[in-house]
């Protein structure tokens, strides 16, 4: 993930190469990606882990990447009486 954090409502980018995969996946309901390489642009609302599950011919993997979220305060001035 770059950046690995964010300030709500930005991007982060999920990047992946997997030269020998047949098949690959990202959760949080983004699946099925290519499987050699790619990358995905991401705007989660909360810190966020997300899971690359690829298929191999004899083997599976899985790699995860964190986006951490912040956000920046809002602050509300308040008039004296």
């Amino acid at each position: 993930a770059n950046p690995i954090s964010i300030i709500s409502p930005q991007e982060s980018t999920l990047s992946w190469n997997c030269s020998y995969a047949n098949s690959c996946s990202i959760d949080q309901r983004i699946g099925k990606v290519d499987n050699i390489f790619g990358s995905i642009k991401v705007s989660p609302t909360s810190t966020t882990v997300y899971k690359l599950s690829c298929q191999g011919e004899d083997d599976s993997e899985e790699y995860k990447a964190t986006v951490n979220v912040g956000f920046i305060p809002i602050i509300k001035e308040v008039a004296p009486y």
